[in-house]
């Protein structure tokens, strides 16, 4: 498991995030 911000730091920008759990804005 992996929070959004981490999801775009190791996996770029150009990827989609799908989660059960809310989550703040990330800033790219």
């Amino acid at each position: 498991e992996c929070t959004a911000a981490e999801a775009f730091k190791y996996a770029g920008e150009n990827i989609v995030f799908a989660s059960g759990s809310p989550f703040e804005n990330v800033d790219l």
